[in-house]
Protein backbone atom coordinates (compact mmCIF):
# COMPACT_ATOMS: atom_id res chain seq x y z
CA UNK A 1 0.00 0.00 0.00
CA UNK A 2 1.28 3.48 -0.83
CA UNK A 3 0.46 6.73 0.91
CA UNK A 4 0.17 10.03 -1.00
CA UNK A 5 -1.67 13.35 -0.98
CA UNK A 6 -4.22 14.97 -3.31
CA UNK A 7 -4.09 18.63 -4.30
CA UNK A 8 -6.42 19.39 -1.39
CA UNK A 9 -4.02 17.81 1.09
CA UNK A 10 -6.18 14.75 1.77
CA UNK A 11 -4.26 11.52 2.34
CA UNK A 12 -5.02 8.66 -0.06
CA UNK A 13 -3.88 5.04 -0.05
CA UNK A 14 -3.46 2.83 -3.09
CA UNK A 15 -2.40 -0.77 -3.53
CA UNK A 16 0.96 -1.49 -5.17
CA UNK A 17 1.66 -4.40 -7.47
CA UNK A 18 4.32 -6.87 -6.27
CA UNK A 19 6.66 -5.59 -9.01
CA UNK A 20 6.25 -1.94 -7.98
CA UNK A 21 6.60 -2.82 -4.30
CA UNK A 22 9.84 -4.68 -5.04
CA UNK A 23 11.14 -1.73 -7.03
CA UNK A 24 10.40 0.72 -4.23
CA UNK A 25 12.00 -1.50 -1.60
CA UNK A 26 15.17 -1.70 -3.69
CA UNK A 27 15.17 2.07 -4.22
CA UNK A 28 14.79 2.67 -0.50
CA UNK A 29 17.63 0.22 0.23
CA UNK A 30 19.93 1.88 -2.28
CA UNK A 31 19.03 5.26 -0.87
CA UNK A 32 19.99 4.17 2.63
CA UNK A 33 23.26 2.72 1.42
CA UNK A 34 24.56 5.64 -0.49
CA UNK A 35 22.04 8.48 -0.74
CA UNK A 36 20.75 9.90 -4.00
CA UNK A 37 24.10 9.58 -5.71
CA UNK A 38 23.91 5.76 -5.53
CA UNK A 39 20.78 5.80 -7.72
CA UNK A 40 22.50 7.55 -10.61
CA UNK A 41 23.60 5.23 -13.45
CA UNK A 42 27.24 4.26 -13.67
CA UNK A 43 28.74 6.66 -16.24
CA UNK A 44 30.75 5.53 -19.25
CA UNK A 45 34.44 6.32 -18.76
CA UNK A 46 35.54 8.76 -21.46
CA UNK A 47 38.90 9.88 -20.09
CA UNK A 48 42.03 10.21 -22.21
CA UNK A 49 44.23 8.26 -19.80
CA UNK A 50 44.08 4.48 -19.17
CA UNK A 51 41.72 3.89 -16.24
CA UNK A 52 42.90 2.78 -12.83
CA UNK A 53 42.12 -0.61 -11.38
CA UNK A 54 39.22 -1.39 -9.06
CA UNK A 55 40.13 -1.91 -5.41
CA UNK A 56 39.82 -5.69 -5.77
CA UNK A 57 42.04 -5.71 -8.87
CA UNK A 58 44.66 -3.59 -7.11
CA UNK A 59 44.96 -6.20 -4.36
CA UNK A 60 45.59 -9.04 -6.82
CA UNK A 61 47.98 -6.89 -8.85
CA UNK A 62 50.02 -6.14 -5.71
CA UNK A 63 50.02 -9.80 -4.72
CA UNK A 64 51.26 -10.71 -8.19
CA UNK A 65 54.06 -8.17 -7.83
CA UNK A 66 55.11 -9.84 -4.57
CA UNK A 67 54.92 -13.32 -6.08
CA UNK A 68 54.85 -13.09 -9.91
CA UNK A 69 52.99 -15.87 -11.66
CA UNK A 70 51.34 -17.20 -8.50
CA UNK A 71 48.87 -19.73 -9.91
CA UNK A 72 46.67 -19.85 -6.80
CA UNK A 73 44.57 -17.15 -8.46
CA UNK A 74 43.95 -19.23 -11.60
CA UNK A 75 40.27 -20.16 -11.94
CA UNK A 76 39.81 -23.31 -14.04
CA UNK A 77 36.31 -24.34 -15.14
CA UNK A 78 36.60 -27.31 -17.54
CA UNK A 79 33.75 -29.29 -19.09
CA UNK A 80 33.14 -32.51 -21.00
CA UNK A 81 31.32 -32.05 -24.34
CA UNK A 82 29.66 -35.16 -25.77
CA UNK A 83 27.99 -35.05 -29.16
CA UNK A 84 28.59 -33.50 -32.60
CA UNK A 85 30.59 -30.34 -31.88
CA UNK A 86 31.15 -27.63 -34.52
CA UNK A 87 34.53 -26.23 -33.47
CA UNK A 88 34.35 -23.13 -35.71
CA UNK A 89 31.00 -22.13 -34.17
CA UNK A 90 32.38 -22.60 -30.65
CA UNK A 91 35.39 -20.42 -31.49
CA UNK A 92 33.14 -17.73 -32.99
CA UNK A 93 30.97 -17.81 -29.86
CA UNK A 94 34.03 -17.36 -27.62
CA UNK A 95 35.14 -14.43 -29.78
CA UNK A 96 31.76 -12.72 -29.45
CA UNK A 97 31.75 -13.13 -25.64
CA UNK A 98 35.21 -11.50 -25.59
CA UNK A 99 33.98 -8.67 -27.83
CA UNK A 100 31.06 -7.99 -25.50
CA UNK A 101 33.03 -8.31 -22.25
CA UNK A 102 35.97 -5.92 -22.01
CA UNK A 103 37.42 -7.78 -19.03
CA UNK A 104 38.32 -10.66 -21.34
CA UNK A 105 40.49 -8.25 -23.38
CA UNK A 106 42.11 -6.51 -20.40
CA UNK A 107 45.72 -6.54 -19.27
CA UNK A 108 47.63 -4.35 -16.82
CA UNK A 109 50.52 -1.93 -17.08
CA UNK A 110 52.37 0.29 -14.65
CA UNK A 111 52.40 4.03 -15.28
CA UNK A 112 54.15 6.46 -12.92
CA UNK A 113 54.27 3.78 -10.26
CA UNK A 114 50.54 3.01 -10.50
CA UNK A 115 48.83 0.12 -12.28
CA UNK A 116 46.37 0.93 -15.08
CA UNK A 117 44.05 -1.13 -17.25
CA UNK A 118 44.49 -1.59 -20.96
CA UNK A 119 41.59 -3.03 -22.98
CA UNK A 120 42.71 -4.53 -26.29
CA UNK A 121 40.49 -4.14 -29.38
CA UNK A 122 38.22 -7.09 -30.23
CA UNK A 123 39.64 -9.91 -32.29
CA UNK A 124 39.23 -13.64 -32.87
CA UNK A 125 39.81 -15.88 -29.87
CA UNK A 126 42.29 -18.72 -30.33
CA UNK A 127 40.81 -22.14 -29.68
CA UNK A 128 43.68 -24.59 -30.09
CA UNK A 129 42.69 -28.25 -30.50
CA UNK A 130 44.72 -31.10 -29.02
CA UNK A 131 43.80 -34.34 -30.78
CA UNK A 132 44.06 -37.47 -28.65
CA UNK A 133 42.01 -39.68 -30.95
CA UNK A 134 45.16 -41.53 -32.04
CA UNK A 135 45.80 -42.81 -28.49
CA UNK A 136 44.39 -46.12 -27.22
CA UNK A 137 40.86 -45.62 -25.91
CA UNK A 138 41.77 -46.33 -22.27
CA UNK A 139 44.51 -43.67 -22.34
CA UNK A 140 42.50 -40.77 -23.75
CA UNK A 141 40.52 -39.59 -20.73
CA UNK A 142 43.44 -39.78 -18.25
CA UNK A 143 45.58 -37.89 -20.76
CA UNK A 144 42.86 -35.26 -21.23
CA UNK A 145 42.60 -34.79 -17.46
CA UNK A 146 46.37 -34.43 -17.20
CA UNK A 147 46.35 -31.77 -19.94
CA UNK A 148 43.54 -29.91 -18.14
CA UNK A 149 45.55 -29.90 -14.89
CA UNK A 150 48.58 -28.59 -16.78
CA UNK A 151 46.48 -25.80 -18.31
CA UNK A 152 45.06 -24.88 -14.90
CA UNK A 153 48.61 -24.66 -13.49
CA UNK A 154 50.16 -22.49 -16.18
CA UNK A 155 50.89 -18.97 -14.84
CA UNK A 156 49.60 -15.76 -16.38
CA UNK A 157 51.65 -12.61 -17.02
CA UNK A 158 49.28 -9.79 -16.07
CA UNK A 159 50.94 -7.47 -18.60
CA UNK A 160 50.18 -9.77 -21.53
CA UNK A 161 46.65 -10.27 -22.85
CA UNK A 162 44.55 -12.30 -22.81
CA UNK A 163 44.32 -13.30 -19.15
CA UNK A 164 42.22 -16.33 -19.98
CA UNK A 165 42.76 -19.45 -22.07
CA UNK A 166 40.66 -22.05 -23.86
CA UNK A 167 41.97 -25.36 -25.13
CA UNK A 168 39.80 -27.99 -26.79
CA UNK A 169 40.86 -31.61 -26.29
CA UNK A 170 39.44 -34.09 -28.82
CA UNK A 171 39.10 -37.66 -27.54
CA UNK A 172 37.06 -38.75 -30.55
CA UNK A 173 34.77 -37.08 -33.10
CA UNK A 174 31.84 -36.86 -30.66
CA UNK A 175 33.71 -36.47 -27.37
CA UNK A 176 35.70 -33.37 -26.36
CA UNK A 177 36.93 -31.61 -23.23
CA UNK A 178 36.96 -27.82 -23.00
CA UNK A 179 39.72 -26.53 -20.72
CA UNK A 180 38.79 -22.99 -19.65
CA UNK A 181 41.12 -21.10 -17.30
CA UNK A 182 40.84 -17.44 -16.26
CA UNK A 183 42.91 -15.32 -13.90
CA UNK A 184 40.92 -14.12 -10.89
CA UNK A 185 41.84 -10.48 -11.61
CA UNK A 186 39.36 -10.47 -14.54
CA UNK A 187 36.69 -12.81 -13.20
CA UNK A 188 34.94 -14.41 -10.21
CA UNK A 189 32.50 -17.26 -9.62
CA UNK A 190 29.49 -15.20 -10.72
CA UNK A 191 31.37 -14.23 -13.89
CA UNK A 192 31.97 -17.85 -14.87
CA UNK A 193 28.21 -18.39 -14.84
CA UNK A 194 27.81 -15.28 -17.03
CA UNK A 195 30.48 -16.53 -19.46
CA UNK A 196 28.94 -19.96 -19.91
CA UNK A 197 25.44 -18.50 -20.12
CA UNK A 198 26.42 -16.17 -22.97
CA UNK A 199 28.42 -18.90 -24.69
CA UNK A 200 25.40 -21.22 -24.61
CA UNK A 201 23.04 -18.71 -26.24
CA UNK A 202 25.56 -17.60 -28.85
CA UNK A 203 26.48 -21.16 -29.88
CA UNK A 204 22.82 -22.06 -30.42
CA UNK A 205 22.19 -18.93 -32.50
CA UNK A 206 25.34 -19.20 -34.61
CA UNK A 207 24.75 -22.90 -35.25
CA UNK A 208 21.43 -21.90 -36.87
CA UNK A 209 23.14 -18.97 -38.64
CA UNK A 210 21.16 -16.43 -36.61
CA UNK A 211 22.62 -13.19 -35.25
CA UNK A 212 23.55 -12.79 -31.61
CA UNK A 213 20.45 -12.77 -29.37
CA UNK A 214 22.28 -10.87 -26.61
CA UNK A 215 21.62 -7.15 -26.05
CA UNK A 216 24.61 -4.84 -25.77
CA UNK A 217 25.88 -4.22 -22.25
CA UNK A 218 25.16 -0.75 -20.80
CA UNK A 219 28.60 -0.48 -19.12
CA UNK A 220 31.93 -2.29 -19.01
CA UNK A 221 34.06 -3.30 -16.02
CA UNK A 222 36.43 -0.35 -16.51
CA UNK A 223 33.41 1.97 -16.11
CA UNK A 224 32.60 0.28 -12.81
CA UNK A 225 36.24 0.52 -11.64
CA UNK A 226 36.40 4.28 -12.27
CA UNK A 227 32.93 4.82 -10.75
CA UNK A 228 33.87 2.78 -7.65
CA UNK A 229 36.93 4.92 -6.97
CA UNK A 230 34.77 8.04 -7.14
CA UNK A 231 32.05 6.64 -4.89
CA UNK A 232 34.14 5.41 -1.99
CA UNK A 233 35.19 8.71 -0.52
CA UNK A 234 34.29 11.36 2.06
CA UNK A 235 31.81 10.82 4.87
CA UNK A 236 30.43 7.56 3.48
CA UNK A 237 33.83 5.87 3.49
CA UNK A 238 34.63 7.37 6.89
CA UNK A 239 31.49 5.88 8.41
CA UNK A 240 32.27 2.42 7.10
CA UNK A 241 35.93 2.57 8.07
CA UNK A 242 35.05 3.69 11.60
CA UNK A 243 33.01 0.50 11.98
CA UNK A 244 35.84 -1.75 10.75
CA UNK A 245 38.41 -0.02 12.98
CA UNK A 246 36.23 -0.65 16.00
CA UNK A 247 35.18 -4.15 14.96
CA UNK A 248 38.71 -5.44 14.31
CA UNK A 249 40.61 -3.56 17.04
CA UNK A 250 42.79 -6.05 18.89
CA UNK A 251 41.79 -8.97 16.69
CA UNK A 252 44.21 -11.92 16.78
CA UNK A 253 46.66 -11.79 13.86
CA UNK A 254 46.10 -15.46 13.04
CA UNK A 255 43.94 -18.45 13.93
CA UNK A 256 46.28 -20.85 15.70
CA UNK A 257 44.98 -24.14 14.33
CA UNK A 258 46.89 -27.36 15.14
CA UNK A 259 48.99 -28.20 12.08
CA UNK A 260 50.21 -31.52 10.76
CA UNK A 261 53.31 -29.93 9.23
CA UNK A 262 55.34 -26.80 10.13
CA UNK A 263 54.12 -23.65 8.37
CA UNK A 264 56.64 -22.83 5.62
CA UNK A 265 57.93 -19.26 5.31
CA UNK A 266 57.31 -19.43 1.55
CA UNK A 267 54.08 -21.39 0.99
CA UNK A 268 53.57 -23.45 -2.14
CA UNK A 269 49.76 -23.04 -1.91
CA UNK A 270 49.31 -26.70 -2.86
CA UNK A 271 45.68 -27.54 -2.29
CA UNK A 272 43.55 -30.56 -1.56
CA UNK A 273 39.81 -31.08 -1.10
CA UNK A 274 37.70 -33.31 1.13
CA UNK A 275 33.90 -33.40 0.81
CA UNK A 276 30.66 -34.77 2.18
CA UNK A 277 26.96 -34.17 1.53
CA UNK A 278 24.18 -33.35 3.97
CA UNK A 279 20.96 -35.13 3.00
CA UNK A 280 17.88 -33.15 2.01
CA UNK A 281 16.14 -34.29 5.21
CA UNK A 282 18.94 -33.00 7.43
CA UNK A 283 19.01 -29.72 5.53
CA UNK A 284 15.26 -29.33 6.16
CA UNK A 285 15.88 -29.93 9.88
CA UNK A 286 18.65 -27.34 9.99
CA UNK A 287 16.53 -24.82 8.08
CA UNK A 288 13.65 -25.36 10.52
CA UNK A 289 16.04 -24.79 13.43
CA UNK A 290 17.38 -21.62 11.83
CA UNK A 291 13.87 -20.26 11.28
CA UNK A 292 12.88 -21.00 14.86
CA UNK A 293 15.90 -19.01 16.10
CA UNK A 294 15.38 -16.10 13.70
CA UNK A 295 18.62 -16.66 11.75
CA UNK A 296 19.50 -17.79 8.24
CA UNK A 297 20.95 -21.17 7.37
CA UNK A 298 24.19 -19.35 6.54
CA UNK A 299 24.33 -17.92 10.09
CA UNK A 300 23.60 -21.30 11.68
CA UNK A 301 26.28 -23.13 9.71
CA UNK A 302 28.78 -20.33 10.29
CA UNK A 303 28.11 -20.40 14.04
CA UNK A 304 28.79 -24.13 14.30
CA UNK A 305 31.86 -23.83 12.07
CA UNK A 306 33.21 -21.17 14.43
CA UNK A 307 32.51 -23.43 17.41
CA UNK A 308 34.63 -26.09 15.72
CA UNK A 309 37.45 -23.66 14.94
CA UNK A 310 37.41 -22.34 18.51
CA UNK A 311 37.58 -25.81 20.02
CA UNK A 312 40.43 -26.90 17.73
CA UNK A 313 42.47 -23.72 18.11
CA UNK A 314 41.73 -23.03 21.78
CA UNK A 315 40.91 -19.40 20.85
CA UNK A 316 37.74 -17.64 21.94
CA UNK A 317 38.22 -14.73 19.52
CA UNK A 318 37.58 -16.25 16.09
CA UNK A 319 37.90 -14.33 12.81
CA UNK A 320 36.64 -15.88 9.58
CA UNK A 321 36.31 -14.43 6.09
CA UNK A 322 33.17 -14.63 3.96
CA UNK A 323 33.01 -13.40 0.36
CA UNK A 324 30.37 -10.89 -0.70
CA UNK A 325 29.34 -10.80 -4.38
CA UNK A 326 30.04 -7.05 -4.53
CA UNK A 327 27.38 -6.50 -7.20
CA UNK A 328 25.06 -4.00 -5.57
CA UNK A 329 24.21 -2.31 -8.89
CA UNK A 330 21.95 -3.84 -11.51
CA UNK A 331 24.37 -2.79 -14.28
CA UNK A 332 27.00 -5.17 -12.91
CA UNK A 333 24.90 -8.33 -12.86
CA UNK A 334 25.69 -9.31 -16.47
CA UNK A 335 29.34 -8.24 -16.44
CA UNK A 336 32.37 -10.49 -16.36
CA UNK A 337 34.86 -9.05 -13.89
CA UNK A 338 36.31 -9.25 -10.39
CA UNK A 339 33.67 -7.83 -8.04
CA UNK A 340 34.14 -10.13 -5.04
CA UNK A 341 34.60 -8.27 -1.74
CA UNK A 342 35.63 -10.35 1.30
CA UNK A 343 33.97 -9.53 4.62
CA UNK A 344 35.73 -10.09 7.94
CA UNK A 345 33.42 -11.77 10.48
CA UNK A 346 34.70 -11.66 14.06
CA UNK A 347 32.94 -13.44 16.92
CA UNK A 348 33.57 -13.53 20.66
CA UNK A 349 32.98 -17.07 21.97
CA UNK A 350 34.10 -16.35 25.54
CA UNK A 351 31.95 -17.11 28.58
CA UNK A 352 30.82 -20.52 27.30
CA UNK A 353 27.56 -19.17 25.81
CA UNK A 354 24.69 -21.42 24.83
CA UNK A 355 24.26 -22.13 21.14
CA UNK A 356 21.25 -19.78 21.13
CA UNK A 357 23.29 -16.95 22.64
CA UNK A 358 26.13 -17.54 20.19
CA UNK A 359 23.71 -17.53 17.27
CA UNK A 360 22.65 -14.03 18.27
CA UNK A 361 26.29 -12.90 18.45
CA UNK A 362 27.01 -14.28 14.99
CA UNK A 363 23.79 -12.82 13.61
CA UNK A 364 24.72 -9.34 14.79
CA UNK A 365 28.27 -9.59 13.43
CA UNK A 366 27.02 -10.78 10.02
CA UNK A 367 24.35 -8.09 9.72
CA UNK A 368 26.78 -5.39 10.80
CA UNK A 369 29.40 -6.57 8.30
CA UNK A 370 26.90 -6.51 5.45
CA UNK A 371 25.73 -3.03 6.47
CA UNK A 372 29.33 -1.87 6.00
CA UNK A 373 30.29 -3.99 2.99
CA UNK A 374 30.65 -0.89 0.81
CA UNK A 375 34.14 -0.45 2.28
CA UNK A 376 36.45 -2.44 -0.01
CA UNK A 377 38.50 -5.12 1.71
CA UNK A 378 41.61 -3.46 0.32
CA UNK A 379 40.73 -0.21 2.13
CA UNK A 380 40.21 -2.12 5.37
CA UNK A 381 43.66 -3.71 5.07
CA UNK A 382 45.26 -0.36 4.25
CA UNK A 383 43.54 1.24 7.26
CA UNK A 384 44.40 -1.49 9.79
CA UNK A 385 47.87 -2.26 8.40
CA UNK A 386 48.16 -5.85 9.64
CA UNK A 387 51.61 -7.39 9.47
CA UNK A 388 52.06 -8.63 5.90
CA UNK A 389 53.77 -11.99 5.72
CA UNK A 390 53.88 -14.43 2.84
CA UNK A 391 53.20 -17.41 5.10
CA UNK A 392 49.52 -16.55 5.63
CA UNK A 393 46.84 -14.12 4.43
CA UNK A 394 46.09 -10.93 6.42
CA UNK A 395 43.11 -10.54 8.79
CA UNK A 396 41.81 -14.10 8.29
CA UNK A 397 43.20 -17.46 7.19
CA UNK A 398 39.94 -19.43 7.11
CA UNK A 399 37.05 -18.64 4.79
CA UNK A 400 33.41 -19.76 4.91
CA UNK A 401 31.86 -19.57 1.46
CA UNK A 402 28.17 -20.36 1.03
CA UNK A 403 27.65 -20.23 -2.72
CA UNK A 404 24.29 -18.63 -3.43
CA UNK A 405 24.61 -17.81 -7.12
CA UNK A 406 22.84 -20.02 -9.64
CA UNK A 407 24.83 -23.12 -10.56
CA UNK A 408 26.93 -22.68 -13.68
CA UNK A 409 24.97 -24.00 -16.66
CA UNK A 410 26.52 -24.73 -20.05
CA UNK A 411 24.03 -25.87 -22.69
CA UNK A 412 25.36 -26.19 -26.21
CA UNK A 413 22.80 -27.20 -28.83
CA UNK A 414 22.97 -30.91 -29.64
CA UNK A 415 25.57 -31.64 -26.95
CA UNK A 416 25.54 -33.32 -23.56
CA UNK A 417 27.56 -31.16 -21.15
CA UNK A 418 29.15 -32.18 -17.86
CA UNK A 419 31.04 -29.53 -15.93
CA UNK A 420 33.97 -31.15 -14.21
CA UNK A 421 34.31 -31.04 -10.45
CA UNK A 422 37.67 -29.30 -10.10
CA UNK A 423 39.73 -30.02 -7.02
CA UNK A 424 41.55 -26.90 -5.87
CA UNK A 425 45.10 -27.57 -7.01
CA UNK A 426 46.22 -24.29 -5.44
CA UNK A 427 44.60 -22.51 -2.48
CA UNK A 428 44.66 -18.97 -1.13
CA UNK A 429 43.76 -19.74 2.51
CA UNK A 430 44.63 -22.33 5.13
CA UNK A 431 41.04 -23.60 5.00
CA UNK A 432 38.08 -22.69 2.80
CA UNK A 433 34.73 -24.37 3.44
CA UNK A 434 32.40 -24.22 0.42
CA UNK A 435 28.70 -24.88 1.01
CA UNK A 436 26.41 -25.26 -1.99
CA UNK A 437 22.93 -26.61 -2.60
CA UNK A 438 22.76 -29.72 -4.74
CA UNK A 439 19.88 -31.90 -5.86
CA UNK A 440 20.08 -34.21 -2.84
CA UNK A 441 20.93 -31.67 -0.10
CA UNK A 442 23.97 -29.56 0.70
CA UNK A 443 27.47 -30.21 -0.60
CA UNK A 444 30.30 -29.29 1.80
CA UNK A 445 33.74 -29.10 0.21
CA UNK A 446 36.73 -28.31 2.41
CA UNK A 447 39.69 -26.95 0.43
CA UNK A 448 42.87 -26.99 2.49
CA UNK A 449 46.55 -26.14 2.24
CA UNK A 450 48.51 -29.37 1.86
CA UNK A 451 51.61 -27.63 3.23
CA UNK A 452 49.83 -27.51 6.59
CA UNK A 453 47.26 -30.32 6.84
CA UNK A 454 46.97 -33.99 5.95
CA UNK A 455 43.97 -35.46 4.15
CA UNK A 456 43.19 -37.67 7.16
CA UNK A 457 43.05 -34.63 9.46
CA UNK A 458 40.68 -32.83 7.09
CA UNK A 459 38.37 -35.85 6.83
CA UNK A 460 38.19 -35.91 10.62
CA UNK A 461 37.53 -32.15 10.74
CA UNK A 462 34.55 -32.56 8.40
CA UNK A 463 33.31 -35.49 10.49
CA UNK A 464 33.51 -33.29 13.61
CA UNK A 465 31.57 -30.54 11.83
CA UNK A 466 28.94 -33.08 10.81
CA UNK A 467 28.71 -34.18 14.45
CA UNK A 468 28.18 -30.58 15.59
CA UNK A 469 25.39 -30.17 13.05
CA UNK A 470 23.70 -33.27 14.48
CA UNK A 471 24.04 -32.00 18.07
CA UNK A 472 22.61 -28.60 17.14
CA UNK A 473 19.19 -30.13 16.52
CA UNK A 474 19.18 -31.63 20.02
CA UNK A 475 18.97 -28.31 21.83
CA UNK A 476 20.14 -24.73 21.47
CA UNK A 477 20.19 -24.19 25.25
CA UNK A 478 23.29 -26.34 25.63
CA UNK A 479 26.54 -24.43 26.33
CA UNK A 480 28.92 -24.72 23.40
CA UNK A 481 31.62 -26.43 25.48
CA UNK A 482 29.18 -29.30 26.06
CA UNK A 483 29.10 -30.20 22.37
CA UNK A 484 31.19 -33.30 21.80
CA UNK A 485 33.74 -33.65 19.00
CA UNK A 486 34.25 -37.40 19.57
CA UNK A 487 33.40 -38.86 16.18
CA UNK A 488 32.97 -42.59 15.53
CA UNK A 489 36.55 -42.84 14.28
CA UNK A 490 37.83 -41.02 17.38
CA UNK A 491 35.95 -43.38 19.71
CA UNK A 492 37.91 -46.28 18.21
CA UNK A 493 41.31 -44.82 19.10
CA UNK A 494 40.68 -42.72 22.22
CA UNK A 495 40.29 -44.17 25.73
CA UNK A 496 36.78 -44.28 27.15
CA UNK A 497 36.59 -41.35 29.61
CA UNK A 498 33.93 -43.18 31.63
CA UNK A 499 36.29 -46.01 32.61
CA UNK A 500 38.66 -45.81 35.58
CA UNK A 501 42.33 -45.77 34.72
CA UNK A 502 44.29 -48.88 35.70
CA UNK A 503 45.44 -48.82 39.30
CA UNK A 504 49.11 -48.76 40.20
CA UNK A 505 52.03 -46.77 38.89
CA UNK A 506 52.77 -47.25 35.18
CA UNK A 507 56.12 -48.79 34.28
CA UNK A 508 58.89 -46.53 33.04
CA UNK A 509 60.32 -46.98 29.55
CA UNK A 510 63.47 -48.79 30.64
CA UNK A 511 61.37 -51.06 32.86
CA UNK A 512 59.11 -51.93 29.93
CA UNK A 513 62.21 -52.73 27.86
CA UNK A 514 63.65 -54.96 30.56
CA UNK A 515 60.32 -56.77 30.86
CA UNK A 516 60.30 -57.48 27.09
CA UNK A 517 63.94 -58.65 27.23
CA UNK A 518 63.04 -61.19 29.91
CA UNK A 519 59.93 -62.40 28.07
CA UNK A 520 61.43 -62.57 24.54
CA UNK A 521 65.23 -62.35 24.66
CA UNK A 522 65.65 -63.69 21.08
CA UNK A 523 63.19 -61.21 19.46
CA UNK A 524 64.86 -58.57 17.23
CA UNK A 525 65.01 -55.16 18.93
CA UNK A 526 67.15 -53.12 16.49
CA UNK A 527 68.00 -53.57 12.81
CA UNK A 528 70.49 -51.24 11.14
CA UNK A 529 72.00 -51.79 7.67
CA UNK A 530 71.82 -55.53 7.94
CA UNK A 531 73.08 -55.74 11.54
CA UNK A 532 70.51 -56.72 14.16
CA UNK A 533 70.35 -56.83 17.96
CA UNK A 534 68.00 -59.01 19.93
CA UNK A 535 66.37 -57.78 23.12
CA UNK A 536 68.66 -60.03 25.15
CA UNK A 537 71.84 -58.77 23.45
CA UNK A 538 70.77 -55.15 23.81
CA UNK A 539 69.90 -55.65 27.50
CA UNK A 540 73.34 -57.17 28.15
CA UNK A 541 75.05 -54.29 26.33
CA UNK A 542 73.12 -51.79 28.42
CA UNK A 543 74.10 -53.61 31.60
CA UNK A 544 77.80 -53.53 30.62
CA UNK A 545 77.55 -49.79 29.82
Amino acid sequence: MSEGQTSTGATVLRLLSPEELSRRVMERARGRRGGERAQQPIPIYAGDQPPELSFAQERLWLLDRLDPGNVSYNMPSPAWLRGPLTVAVLAASCSEVARRQGSLRTHFEERDGRPVQRVAPPGPVRLPVVDLSGLPGSAREPTALRLIRIEASRPFDLSLPPLWRTVLVRLRADHHALALTMHHIITDGWSLAVFYGELSRLYGAYLEQRPSPLPELPVQYVDFAVWQKGQIEGEELGRHMAYWRQCLAGAPPALDMPLDYPRPSQPSNRGGTESFTLSALRVEQLEALARSEGVTLFMLLLTLFKVLLSRLSGQRDVVVGAPSAGRSRVETELLIGFFLNPLVLRTDLSGNPTLRQLLMRVKESVLSAYRHQAAPFEKVIAELRPERVLSHSPLFQVQFNMLDQAPIALELAGLEIDLMAVEEVFVKFDLNLYVQRVADGLSLDLAYNRDLFSAARMKELLAQFDLLLRHASEGVERPIDRFSLRTESAVCVLPDPRRDMASGEPLLVHELFRQRAVERPQAPALVDEGESWTYGELADAVDRL
